[in-house]
């Protein structure tokens, strides 16, 4: 079975896993290469559950709104997570340490 096949069968992912996910679809300069994987989650939760699922070795790159980020032209050998969507991005007030953290 492949790594694909094995996440996009976990029972419970809501969010969208794309092979061979053209980077330049999410990147403000609209250049660069292909990720390996891309994961849209749905959400928060979402987003835990596909990461547990993960091979431990495997390359996490989170991608906000691609702005001042560049994919090579060979892409990416790895999963991206796009966290472009309100939904998906975190509300720090969620994580117990975030109010624990100094901001500079």
């Amino acid at each position: 079975m492949s790594e694909h096949t094995h996440l996009s069968q976990v029972h419970g992912l809501r969010g969208e896993l794309r092979e061979s996910e053209p980077m330049a679809r999410h990147l403000s300069w609209r250049a660069g290469g292909a990720a390996r994987r891309a994961y849209l989650p749905a959400d928060l939760d979402d987003l835990a559950l596909f990461l547990r699922e993960l091979p431990a070795d495997e390359p996490v790159c989170f991608i906000g709104l691609g702005s001042n980020t560049l994919v090579r032209d060979g892409g990416y050998a790895g999963t991206v997570v796009l966290m472009h969507a309100p939904a998906r991005r975190p509300i720090l007030s969620e994580f117990p340490a975030a109010s624990a953290v100094p901001w500079r």
